[in-house]
């Protein structure tokens, strides 16, 4: 009984391959019959799963990524060089730098040689820091593609299937899960932007693997480092310490609060104080810009707070009551339908379940949550595949609701210039919230009916 479940999810992993295919391909074809060149496409904000193995592909791997979260990042660790007992922020609120970070995050360039962060002429990052960003964001990206895999692997054995099946099904299987994550639009966006994100990813996807091997203290410590740069990961320690989940806690405070130390050393309480500052400025205020997937750029977009196409380095959207009321709220409810343990009256929550649903909640309910944050959707999808087949919590409408989720998050296929200057054509720009909404409902779903439990007599 064990092959059929396995051999499913290879088919649907080639399925996910061959459509998205078959659609880049109708898109490209319709594109250059239009006098549009589809590197141009590409370049304007079209970028489609399958076309990455030809076109994109060759930009990932022989292309020089930006420096998006790098650049602002060096200025202010340089800043503070130069003034140790200064305001870390002020190049956030005087020079009107997006400086987004807290203090601990600058920790990282600590461990690199003082050449690597010297400024070249007028650029903040020198060529061997963005040559070493390059490579070592390949490796992240790999790295989240492989842990991905494996998460899928270890999902499947936890539903009872694949301890009869062949090598090659298995191997095939890892092979398509590979592709797929490297083509996967959040990750691959994190690295051509410069985004230290795609590291981010990487811990989210390895913390996820080491929860459904049963380490949740290496979890919980994986998680910890993330949170340590993205503050929003701090609920994961609210959410462990509302389930009991002491093992997590005990990794996840470790690394937060050993790292927070050094960091108030290193920095100064002054600046961490300040930082809390910089969080109420984009709480208050938000991102117009269509990459800023979340309620709050959906509602500065609906009600035209700014301009949605052209990106300010320089400025937030202007501050609307409405919008901020509006972003708080729905903030409020997408945390406590994730920290409220609906359904634990009938049966115990599966507690790997449980953190997908949290990882998902802390990403979406943030003001500002760019395209790339949405890379730790991708361990999420590899989890929830062998469940969706195996238990269909939503019953017919289960796997199409996955698919379109899948398809809405993976690929990008908007023409910012055109889209989003119509308000209302513009939410069907805001595709990958969307997808994440769906999945985000059905991990509800799969937590209230109990159906994610591992099958005691291993039949899948």
């Amino acid at each position: 009984m064990q092959r059929p479940i396995t051999r499913t999810v290879s088919f649907w992993l080639a399925a996910a391959i061959a459509f998205n295919s078959l659609f880049f391909l109708a898109v490209a074809t319709t594109l250059s019959l239009r006098g549009n060149p589809v590197q141009k496409a590409f370049k304007d904000g079209l970028n489609l799963t399958a076309g990455l193995g030809f076109l994109y592909g060759r930009h990932f791997i022989r292309g020089r990524p930006g420096t998006d979260s790098w650049g602002p990042m060096l200025r202010a660790y340089q800043t503070w060089e130069g003034q140790p007992d200064g305001d870390l922020y002020r190049i956030f609120f005087a020079e009107n730098i997006k400086f987004q970070y807290p203090p601990s995050s600058l920790l990282l360039f600590d461990v690199l040689p003082r050449w690597l962060t010297r400024p070249e002429g007028d650029l903040t990052c020198n060529g061997s820091f963005r040559e070493l960003i390059r490579w070592s964001s390949v490796g992240a990206a790999l790295l989240t593609a492989l842990a991905s895999a494996a998460v899928l692997e270890v999902s499947l054995a936890r539903q009872g299937a694949g301890r009869l099946e062949r090598p090659y099904w298995k191997a095939l299987r890892i092979a398509l899960a590979v592709v797929l994550g490297l083509t996967f639009y959040p990750l691959t966006q994190a690295y051509r932007l410069g985004q230290i994100q795609v590291f981010l990813d990487a811990l989210v996807a390895l913390g996820l693997l080491c929860h459904l091997l049963g380490r949740p203290a290496l979890s919980g410590a994986l998680l910890g480092a993330c949170c340590l740069v993205k503050p929003q990961y701090g609920v994961l320690l609210l959410w462990s310490l509302m389930r009991r989940h002491w093992r997590f806690t005990l990794g996840y405070a470790a690394m937060l609060v050993s790292g927070l130390i050094v960091s108030v050393g290193r920095f100064g309480l002054h600046n961490h104080l300040r930082y809390l500052e910089v969080l109420r400025a984009i709480s208050r205020q938000g991102e117009v810009y269509w990459a800023n997937q979340s309620v709050n750029g959906l509602m500065n977009r609906l009600l035209e707070n700014g301009d949605p196409v052209r990106w300010s380095a320089t400025a937030f959207a202007p501050f609307h009551p409405a919008i901020y009321a509006i972003t708080l709220i729905s903030s409020i409810a997408i945390l406590a339908l994730a920290l409220v343990p609906w359904g634990t009256r009938r049966q115990p929550l599966d507690g790997t379940i449980d953190l997908m649903t949290m990882l998902a909640a802390a990403t979406m309910a943030s003001p500002v949550s760019w395209e790339h944050h949405y890379g730790v959707f991708l361990p999420i999808f590899a989890a929830l595949l062998p469940i969706v087949i195996h238990s269909g919590p939503l019953g017919r409408v289960t796997a199409p609701a996955f698919a379109l989720s899948y398809l809405a998050m993976a690929n990008v296929f908007n023409r910012p210039d055109l889209m989003f200057r119509n308000r209302w054509l513009g939410l069907a720009g805001s595709h990958l919230f969307f997808g994440a909404l769906i999945l985000f409902g059905l991990l509800l779903a799969i937590r209230v009916s109990g159906r994610a439990e591992p099958r005691p007599d291993g039949d899948a």
